[in-house]
């Protein structure tokens, strides 16, 4: 089906990032925020989970069945109700599993084909902000919704009409992790949509991490994401900046990666801001081998102005994996959670495998030495450590934690 599409306002830019002036809490890690729930009681509500092992059953991919409103493919759907720990039965990083397939809005009451027809897609009633697709039906086939989100749709025969068609609600599954599909990269996903220990969820369409933009492996630069890939990222995600941990062939001089240059042009991308914060990944331990860098990545995420933000490395696996796993430890995701999102880069093409030893005995290990009450006071000292301050690192929950969504 052919369509043209007409951007009027980012779609995916609808969430808000508060403002809220922060009181002291209990101690100098714990702020209490406006906007947080008047029974919220940290100390109770935040009490780590025990992690468990994999489910007795193992979903056969070949017979599951997915909910319409879904955004994950078989192979996803089966791994995530199969168990954290067996992604192996699905995915080893050798084929292309990691992206989401699209889902139908109908702008009618059954799909129609028809000569000309505009369709309307918006997160908001009001439809301020809205996207609006140029068709021969009734419905359309949107990829990378955001999840457990309700869209609001409307069609007509011309532009005009639009404003007194009969709108349609949809609804997505609130089905983690919300992955996506880019275009010319692989093993794309946002660390949105999940519940935060903190109260409520982590907000959508702020940080996505995945694999690299352009090739590493010269020194001279060629893009491995495609026209429509940037243009799904930068106009209908939104994304306003870029972080590479790559490293380049300047950083480490003669001790460095030669395979690796992550800094080759920093206007490649017009509209995309770049950023090389390279993350020696030949390090036994890159949390306490790269605090300074880390610490950078880490200021550099406080500042709202920078959203959104697209991270990546190489494939998009360990120097990635760790920001991410740090951020969502931080961010009061569960650590179960956590595990399922950092092995679901199996389904990607990261040509390896990835088991749960390095976040386990290395990434987890690091944060427990400091021996707080719970895991997201130790991910706050060790960000402390890293050279940030209280205000900083308040600012980044702020930023992504949204008390009032549940």
């Amino acid at each position: 089906m052919n369509k043209k599409i007409i951007f009027l306002g980012i779609l995916s830019l609808s969430f808000l990032l508060p403002s809220c002036s922060a009181t002291q809490g209990a101690s100098r890690h714990i702020r209490i925020y406006n906007d947080a729930p008047k029974t919220f009681d940290y100390n109770e509500y935040y009490k780590e989970e025990s992690i468990k092992d994999s489910y007795d059953i193992l979903v056969n991919a070949n017979t599951v069945k997915v909910p319409d409103n879904d955004i994950h493919s078989p192979i996803q759907y089966a791994y995530f109700r199969s168990g954290y720990n067996k992604i192996s039965n699905f995915g080893n990083g050798s084929n292309e599993y990691s992206k989401s397939r699209s889902l139908r809005l109908l702008a009618g009451e059954a799909e129609e084909e028809k000569e000309e027809y505009v369709i309307q897609v918006s997160e908001s009633k009001k439809f301020d902000e809205s996207i609006i697709f140029e068709t021969t039906s009734n419905y359309i086939d949107v990829k990378n919704l955001k999840v457990g989100t309700t869209y609001y749709i409307k069609g007509a025969e011309t532009k005009e009409e639009l404003k007194n068609s009969k709108v349609y609600l949809y609804r997505t599954a609130y089905s983690l992790p919300r992955n996506l599909d880019i275009d010319g990269i692989t093993n794309v996903r946002d660390l949105g949509g999940y519940r935060s220990k903190l109260g409520g969820r982590v907000r959508q369409g702020l940080f996505f991490r995945g694999g690299r933009l352009n090739v590493s492996s010269q020194n001279t630069f060629k893009s491995d994401i495609t026209e429509d890939g940037l243009r799904e990222l930068l106009e209908v995600q939104g994304v306003k900046s870029e972080i590479d941990l790559r490293m380049n062939d300047t950083y480490y001089g003669e001790s460095g990666d030669k395979n690796e240059f992550g800094y080759i042009n920093n206007d490649s991308y017009e509209d995309l801001e770049y950023h090389n914060f390279p993350l020696n990944w030949h390090l036994s331990n890159m949390m306490t081998g790269e605090k300074q860098t880390i610490g950078k990545i880490f200021k550099f995420l406080s500042h709202k102005d920078n959203y959104p933000v697209y991270l990546h490395c190489n494939i998009g696996t360990d120097r990635t994996g760790l920001c991410s796993y740090l951020l969502g430890t931080l961010l009061g995701i569960s650590q179960e959670e956590l595990f399922k999102d950092y092995l679901f880069s199996n389904l990607g093409k990261i040509n390896n495998t990835r088991t749960l030893d390095t976040v386990r005995n290395t990434y987890l290990g690091v944060l427990e030495s400091y021996q707080q009450d719970n895991l997201y006071l130790d991910a706050r000292e060790y960000l402390l450590s890293c050279g940030l301050d209280d205000d900083e690192i308040d600012n980044i929950i702020r930023i992504f934690v949204d008390n009032k969504a549940f």
